[in-house]
């Protein structure tokens, strides 16, 4: 849209005019080349802000897919390790939401314990409740029945947190009569 009247103020970007219908406007400036003050001028009206707009979707473009990656990043990022002892070894790698990352067998024993079960993406409690489960059946528990002072060792390191909920965990362990020692960073 374009309007003319008197030159009031004028630079580079814009020009100030006042119209006949006392009407003060703000125009773009033709060609860079300022007008002079009492001059009449013809232009089309100044809209701040065509590139500051670009800029601020851009900035915030940027800043979403910053976010984003660093979020996948830290999701992916293990945060602490869990050892697991039951007659065979188990590592895990748990990111910040106490969900496994990895499972890492010790000994051959642990091999075949998680061997056949599905444990990332689990929590740290179903992970070690199923576990149980497991070597309930492979019968590796047989030997905490006949020596009553054996427990489950679990052995937690680099755990920055609060100690994790092991609820589930732990009503397998009583239901199986098994004595469980958890430490946690060497408490």
């Amino acid at each position: 849209m374009f309007k003319t009247g008197v030159v009031v103020e004028s630079d580079k970007e814009s020009t100030y005019i006042v119209t006949c219908d006392s009407e003060f406007y703000n125009l773009v400036t033709k060609d860079r080349k300022t007008p002079q003050i009492g001059e009449i001028y013809t232009g089309e009206i100044y809209t701040p802000g065509k590139y500051f707009y670009k800029l601020i979707f851009f900035a915030m473009g940027i800043s979403l897919i910053t976010f984003m990656i660093f979020n996948i990043l830290s999701n992916n990022t293990p945060v602490y390790s869990v050892v697991i002892d039951i007659n065979s070894s188990i590592q895990f790698k748990v990111d910040k939401f106490n969900k496994i990352l990895k499972v890492q067998p010790l000994n051959n024993r642990g091999a075949d314990l998680v061997k056949d079960l599905e444990l990332d993406d689990k929590t740290l409690d179903i992970a070690l409740t199923m576990l149980l489960e497991k070597a309930e059946k492979l019968k590796y528990l047989e030997e905490f029945h006949l020596k009553k002072d054996t427990s489950v060792g679990v052995y937690m390191t680099n755990h920055k947190n609060a100690l994790p909920s092991l609820t589930s965990f732990k009503n397998k362990a009583k239901q199986l009569k098994i004595t469980v020692q958890i430490n946690d960073n060497g408490k």
